[in-house]
């Protein structure tokens, strides 16, 4: 009978994390520093949980950016890869660093473990020599950032600026979340950099699969100030509730969208273009996708987020958009500017 479930505690639909959007103190200056841009557009799920209701859960290790078939894997492994790498462009040998990566217990025991590091040090000497076919000449200063923009105050400061144009090297494959953050820094660059710089950036890192390094760069964005506006605009949108923004599945859907008007696009065109995104949000069982993580699962559950009609709730905010709007507003004008370096 209904009275006997429920005393064995008959299970119920969970209540939602929200019911209305978290208002923004009034009077104060609005101010924030790129890296407070760079992170809320790189986990936009996560960075209003911690920053707006003050919720930490559990590291994320499901990311495909950092997720690869390496003996030292998972996070871990791209963790090791990148502090090696970054170790080694400062000067350090990096066949003298086994022993510290193996005491810090990344490594598999044994022959395994030494054959698995000597993998990894291979490719972080093949990307420090292609490096420095793009850092030549005399650093150039690092820029200063304090402009005013949408009504917001944004600082921080730009370096790796070489003759070439800004210049980031890393130990991810590109094409993945990490060129968001490199963009929105590009975007600061085209803004700020005086004549005599180049308005140009590099990124450097493997291959976007198989073996090997590339170069794609970021050309000069003709009016960053736009550009710029529109981010801060989502990023304060983003204060007031969970916006429906993954970066992987959000490329994806811009990647099929093209040099496409998204209001122009019929029903069915739509349709296709955010099913290949959710599948890609969705994930699989070798690649667990974005919707996997702990905080976008703790907000968005099993929702069909990604549709155009998705509410969070019923009475949205200001400013509050859409997954293909976002995706196309956010990506469209990366990958228009984006050029893979021929070498």
């Amino acid at each position: 009978c209904a009275g006997a479930q429920s005393a064995l505690g008959e299970s119920q639909e969970e209540a939602p994390l929200l019911t209305a959007a978290l208002p923004l103190e009034e009077g104060l200056e609005r101010s924030l520093s790129i890296d407070d841009l760079v992170r809320f557009f790189t986990k936009p799920t996560q960075y209003f949980l911690e920053r707006r209701l003050g919720l930490y859960l559990a590291e994320e290790e499901y990311l495909q950016e950092e997720r690869e078939p390496l003996a030292v894997g998972g996070l871990s492994g791209w963790k090791v890869g990148d502090a090696l790498l970054q170790r080694a462009l400062a000067g350090e040998d990096p066949k003298e660093l086994y022993d510290s990566v193996r005491a810090a217990g990344v490594l598999p025991l044994g022959a395994v473990g030494r054959c698995s590091y000597q993998e990894l040090q291979s490719s972080i000497v093949s990307l420090c020599a292609f490096a420095r076919r793009f850092a030549e000449g005399e650093a150039r200063e690092s820029l200063f950032v304090d402009q005013i923009i949408a009504g917001t105050r944004v600082t921080g400061n730009l370096d790796n600026i070489w003759p070439q144009g800004r210049v980031q090297v890393g130990f991810a494959r590109l094409g993945r979340p990490g060129e968001l953050a490199q963009w929105i820094r590009h975007l600061f660059l085209s803004l700020v950099a005086p004549a005599d710089y180049s308005k140009e950036t590099i990124l450097i890192g493997r291959a976007e699969k198989g073996v090997g390094e590339v170069a794609v760069c970021f050309h000069e964005v003709p009016d960053p100030m736009a550009a710029l506006t529109e981010l801060v605009e989502v990023y304060w949108a983003g204060q007031l509730a969970p916006l429906p923004f993954f970066p992987i599945a959000a490329r994806r859907f811009a990647s099929q969208l093209g040099e496409g008007v998204l209001a122009q696009l019929s029903t069915d065109e739509l349709r296709t273009a955010v099913d290949d995104a959710d599948r890609v949000y969705r994930g699989s069982r070798d690649y667990p996708g974005e919707a996997t993580g702990v905080y976008v699962s703790h907000v968005f559950r099993d929702t069909r987020c990604l549709d155009p009609d998705f509410r969070i709730f019923e009475d949205l905010p200001a400013g509050y958009q859409n997954f293909p709007v976002l995706a196309t507003r956010i990506f469209q004008a990366l990958l228009r500017s984006r050029e893979r370096i021929p070498t």
